[in-house]
């Protein structure tokens, strides 16, 4: 899942042995994530336990009892736990906590369907983040935004932000991000299917697919969670070869993916296209009866996988010919239908009623208190505050042209120093091409003292070959390459360059951006800072800026869009 999930999956013997949760070293935060996937009833009663005890804040058990009903299909209780956790006094100068938070009710609001809420959620979450400079919590904002443009049927922009999330998160060290990107694969995977794009849906499988091994390479447990992964995957799989037309291998993704299912699979209705299409009916029958049971042991016959459950059950004694049936399962859809559209309109009605009564509040406060003012100090603060305003305006209208004026400038200079040094590396080759044809030096005397020779020849190939674009270009590389000991190499950049190795190729790459800006002033900024040779886009703003006193924003608008105004 999307959120924090720390989960040990409890084999059944385990979860029978420890029913009644005596012993108090056995009830703790961690049994409730332990248990969320194997036992929801158990797992409610030892959050009950905690509570009782007392020991941690109300705002931490909130949070974990939220991740627990939202990861069981409860999205519309687990948001009421979130949102109050949000307003928690403790909380208030959290940032971290705050972000994770607003991510975890987009993720409520996602599964409620309510998109105008998720979006200015997706939105809040997108600004704080990027104040912060909180990468992955961006990529979470883009990718819901994607969903939601996707779902309102702009379909290419939504592509357009979700593969920028997942590129985003690939390149980060976010805890969660393998949890993050399980969740966006598997959703782009879907979605290609429904637009029958085959093949680049089956790309997005191999990229899933390729992350599960290296968790495997990185050493982790055959979990629930995983289990369940592969599952999905091996769905997917069987589904899309399957439209793909290669049915042998399709065969095979489904024997696997039989041997892999627990009995009563939460992810078998993915795979209802494929028996849809080979015919096994009986199958979607008796899976999705399963299925049903399950929601229905739970008292939870009211959402959407229920739907989706009743048109699979009913479609297919369609397909066997079976109308009474089809037509009781039929009847309960539209019945379910009906519930599920009146809860969605309660729920937007109870929101509006909501923020009415908290804007009226708000203007009766604003009110009381306008009276208790003086007639004539409201004039003088009125007169007072228009006089503010007028000179603010002033201020900022002249201080605008000149921060336009300055940005303007240093645009152009920072043209033509890149100009200039392009020329300065031109006449260094050439002085050393005329170098070479009348003297050559022995290589220990170019060791020994790390002199100009060694130092011109290190900086050609350096600029030349455009090494610095590399984003893995270490020193060690240099060192290798020139036969140069660790204890002459930092003065040999030292002496040269009057800054160390680190600076120097940061200085390269800072230039070749504002090269790069000129040539192609229609990158995004990532694209930019990975062209040259910054993993993150972030440590690039604030390089570019500690150089030049500008952001590369304010650079491409000043020197490649002409503002002039």
């Amino acid at each position: 899942m999307k959120f924090r999930i720390l989960i040990i999956s409890l084999i059944a013997a385990i979860a029978v042995q420890y029913p009644a949760f005596s012993q108090e070293a056995e009830i703790s935060e961690d049994k409730v994530y332990e248990l969320m996937f194997t036992d929801y009833e158990a797992a409610c009663k030892m959050m009950e336990q905690l509570r009782k005890q007392g020991e941690l804040p109300q705002w931490q058990l909130d949070i974990t009892e939220g991740d627990l009903h939202f990861n069981n299909g409860k999205a519309r209780l687990a948001l009421e736990y979130y949102t109050r956790a949000s307003s928690a006094k403790e909380l208030a100068a959290d940032k971290e906590r705050e972000l994770d938070l607003i991510h975890r009710r987009i993720s409520c609001y996602d599964a409620i369907h309510d998109d105008a809420a998720k979006t200015a959620l997706c939105q809040e979450l997108y600004d704080k983040a990027g104040a912060c400079g909180n990468a992955p919590m961006q990529s979470v904002a883009l990718f819901n935004l994607g969903k939601t443009a996707y779902l309102q049927e702009d379909k290419q922009q939504g592509y357009r932000l979700m593969e920028e999330a997942v590129q985003i998160m690939e390149s980060s060290e976010y805890e969660y991000r393998y949890d993050n990107l399980t969740y966006n694969l598997n959703t782009l995977i879907l979605y290609n299917l429904r637009d029958g794009q085959n093949e680049q849906a089956l790309n997005w499988l191999q990229r899933a697919e390729k992350l599960e091994k290296e968790e495997d390479k990185a050493g982790r447990e055959m979990d629930a969670v995983a289990k369940r992964q592969n599952r999905i995957l091996l769905a997917y799989k069987t589904v899309i070869l399957s439209n793909l037309g290669r049915e042998t291998q399709a065969e095979k993704a489904y024997a696997d993916y039989l041997a892999a299912r627990d009995g009563r699979s939460s992810e078998d209705y993915i795979i209802m296209p494929y028996l849809f299409h080979i015919g096994k009916y009986e199958d979607v029958v008796s899976m999705n009866k399963a299925r049903r049971e399950t929601f229905l042991s739970r008292g939870d016959s009211v959402n959407y996988y229920m739907l989706t459950i009743n048109r699979s059950i009913a479609n297919a004694y369609m397909e066997m010919g079976c109308a009474d049936s089809a037509a009781v399962y039929y009847r309960e859809l539209a019945a379910l239908t009906e519930t599920l559209k009146k809860q969605e309109q309660e729920s937007q009605a109870l929101e509006l009623a909501s923020t009415y009564e908290s804007e009226r509040k708000d203007i009766e406060i604003e009110r009381q208190r306008a009276q208790l003012k003086a007639r004539t100090l409201f004039i003088v603060l009125l007169s007072l505050l228009i006089a503010l305003a007028t000179g603010f305006a002033v201020f900022a209208h002249l201080n605008l042209k000149k921060v336009k004026s300055k940005n303007k400038a240093l645009a152009n200079e920072l043209s033509e120093l890149v100009d200039c040094r392009q020329k300065l590396y031109s006449a260094k080759v050439e002085c050393a091409r005329l170098r070479s044809l009348v003297q050559e030096e022995d290589e220990s005397r170019k060791l020994e003292g790390g002199g100009p020779d060694l130092w011109d020849e290190i900086d050609r190939d350096i600029v030349n070959n455009r090494l610095y674009l590399d984003h893995d270009f270490t020193r060690a590389a240099v060192m290798a390459k020139y036969r140069i000991p660790k204890n002459l190499f930092a003065s040999i950049f030292k002496d040269n360059t009057g800054t160390s190795f680190t600076r120097y190729i940061n200085n390269l790459r800072l230039e070749h951006s504002v090269a790069l800006m000129k040539e192609k002033p229609y990158f995004t900024i990532s694209a930019i800072a990975q062209e040259c040779g910054f993993q993150n886009p972030s440590t690039f703003y604030r390089l570019f800026y500690e150089r030049f006193s500008m952001t590369p924003t304010e650079y491409i608008r000043t020197r490649c869009h002409g503002e002039d105004q």
